[in-house]
């Protein structure tokens, strides 16, 4: 009766913990707001009064959607980009906003881990600055302690009933 009893619970100890673990999930996408203004002579900035060159670092998780304001503070036309290859020319699948004056909204949706560097491709030896991409890491769930937590309580349990198992298969023979 009691080996029965322990196999049962056994079962069903597995069975639960199988039921309650989950595949980590990854941070949950964010949605971005940037604004940067822009001048020919003098760089990028958060606000028209800290343009620099270089310009802010940007940094984004992957995944995140970035809404990028763009506007040209000096009256003269730009174009933002991100150069994912280095090749300082905007290539298809980096950001890139496109001639404007005086002001755009780029959206894009960061998937590309890295640091890159980012231009005006009208302007590229003042109107520059960094982009991080960084890579999301995986949540560990509480829910993933349980199953380890189980099977050493489990495992104590057997160990510390194993004298006692063999007592009674002595008994009962």
């Amino acid at each position: 009766m009691k080996k029965a009893s322990l196999a049962v619970v056994t079962l069903l100890i597995i069975i639960g913990t199988l039921g309650i673990a989950k595949v980590p999930s990854a941070k949950a996408s964010s949605v971005v707001n940037v604004t940067l203004y822009g001048s020919f002579s003098s760089g990028w900035g958060e606000s028209p009064g800290s343009i620099t060159s270089p310009g802010p670092t940007i940094t984004v998780n992957q995944g995140d959607t970035v809404n990028l304001t763009l506007i040209s503070q000096d009256g003269f036309t730009h174009r933002f980009y991100v150069d994912y290859d280095g090749d300082h020319t905007p290539d298809a699948g980096e950001p890139d906003s496109g001639n404007f004056d005086p002001s755009t909204v780029l959206q894009f949706t960061a998937n590309t881990n890295g640091t890159f560097t980012y231009y005006c491709f009208v302007h590229p030896t003042v109107m520059f600055g960094t982009f991080t991409v960084t890579p999301v890491v995986p949540e560990l769930p509480i829910v993933l302690i349980l199953p380890a937590l189980m099977i050493g309580l489990f495992t104590i349990a057997i160990t510390k009933s194993y004298p006692r198992l063999q007592r009674y298969e002595t008994q009962s023979r």
